[in-house]
């Protein structure tokens, strides 16, 4: 059992903040239930005096409910969730509480579209990963050549190098001697843009390469694996994040087949309802 430091029992007092208005229908309690736990304000209060309960959060809330339904939208519209817009429906001939229903489902719109997209890229970046040649060291080095060589070329031994190089040449083809000139020349650009966007710019000489080398044979296998795994971490989020300039994200933010199956079945759901015109009885 739970009380707030005046004593107050914390779970009879949300049973009788439910039970206060006895007509209350589930949207209209599921409503009010919301926005009497939210960190809404609901009145000036004098300093030292105890935070208002949740039944008293409830009863203000209730109050400027039945008073004006826009007022009510006004001063709580950012807490509410589209289940609670279907109360306000039959009010919506009022011009403020259209408005105020607009925005509501402007910005929970906006909030659902992020997290639309944000599960969608997730679910390519796995299928990207597995198919293993967008997030292949030779891809990646493209993508970011200054990170790829900070953490990860730097600290590779010359057999190391030696067989990336091999990777990179082995399906090598004079008729692709033109691409690969302009892609060594893109990555050298690019690589330069990230040396002056991150202010990083230093001379290339003998000491700093036995530097480099001093550095590949002190690092251990595991610091190795460490500064990979960071690495890949970098690259995986700035995907997420996109980042990535040169892939078309909107193949994948666009796209419902990167959708989990169980969000296509909410969104299926939600559609079907929408397609549905409620009927409102006039009982007067």
């Amino acid at each position: 059992m739970s009380f707030y430091e005046d004593g107050t029992n914390i779970e009879m007092e949300e049973a009788s903040a439910q039970g206060s208005s006895q007509d209350c229908d589930t949207v209209r309690c599921t409503l009010l239930d919301r926005v009497s736990k939210s960190n809404a304000f609901f009145k000036n209060q004098q300093r030292g005096e105890a935070d208002l309960t949740v039944e008293q959060k409830w009863e203000i809330a209730e109050e400027i409910l039945n008073k004006s339904h826009s007022l009510f939208l006004q001063r709580f519209s950012k807490y509410l969730e589209f289940e609670d817009l279907v109360y306000f429906e039959p009010f919506k001939n009022d011009y403020d509480v259209e408005f105020y229903l607009k925005e509501i489902k402007k910005r929970l719109d906006s909030k659902r579209n992020t997290v639309k997209v944000r599960n969608r890229r997730y679910e390519a970046l796995q299928k990207l990963i597995k198919e293993g040649t967008y997030f292949s060291d030779t891809e990646m080095k493209k993508r970011n050549p200054l990170l790829y060589e900070e953490m990860v070329e730097k600290y590779m031994t010359d057999d190391e190098r030696e067989q990336a190089e091999k990777f990179i040449l082995k399906d090598f083809k004079f008729s692709t001697f033109l691409m690969e000139h302009i892609e060594r020349e893109e990555i050298q650009n690019r690589r330069q843009r990230q040396e002056d966007e991150e202010n990083a710019a230093w001379e290339e000489g003998d000491s700093d390469s036995e530097e480099e080398e001093e550095i590949s044979e002190e690092i251990s296998e595991r610091e190795k694996l460490m500064m990979r795994t960071e690495f890949l971490n970098i690259m995986y989020e700035n995907f997420l994040a996109g980042k990535d300039e040169d892939f078309e994200y909107s193949k994948v933010d666009d796209n419902t087949e990167y959708d989990s199956l169980q969000l296509r079945e909410a969104d299926e759901e939600e559609e079907y309802f929408d397609s549905e015109e409620p009927e409102f009885i006039d009982s007067s």
